[in-house]
């Protein structure tokens, strides 16, 4: 990062810094950092924290759908695509999770690894195999 930082030239300057959101150059830079992000998460276990919504049986667990805070340019297969949406299922049969009530949604932390992922049609969707799911207590801060 700090090589993308000096190009940008603010890797000396220790305040009063500002990139606006729609900066190229930090579109760049943010992008090149989470699709690194990107490529270990499918190697490695990694923590996801989301306001799940319980699928219905058949479809993936948990699934959790957003708009990203800034757009990504992202390099895959078929060459480089936008995405300013999200779209993350994790693959547990919907069965295996106890409703405590008749609560669609499930706040949790997911541990696991991307299975695959990819960009389509301005949507980044990715696919996780858990490993632990730990449920957020109701009230918890």
């Amino acid at each position: 990062m700090s090589r993308h930082f000096q190009k940008l030239g603010i890797c000396d300057k220790r305040a009063e810094t500002e990139l606006a959101v729609e900066s190229g150059a930090l579109t760049s830079v943010v992008s090149t950092h989470f699709w690194s992000v990107l490529k270990k998460a499918t190697r490695d276990a990694s923590l996801f924290s989301q306001t799940w919504t319980l699928s219905a049986e058949g479809a993936p667990g948990l699934v959790y759908e957003g708009e990203l805070r800034s757009p990504l340019r992202l390099s895959h297969e078929s060459g480089v695509a936008p995405a300013s949406r999200v779209r993350v299922e994790v693959n547990v049969p919907a069965a295996s999770l106890s409703r405590s009530s008749n609560d669609a949604t499930l706040r949790a932390w997911v541990f696991g690894r991307i299975l695959k992922w990819s960009v389509e049609h301005g949507t980044l969707f990715m696919q996780i195999k858990p490993v632990a799911i730990v449920r957020e207590r109701a009230n918890a801060h």
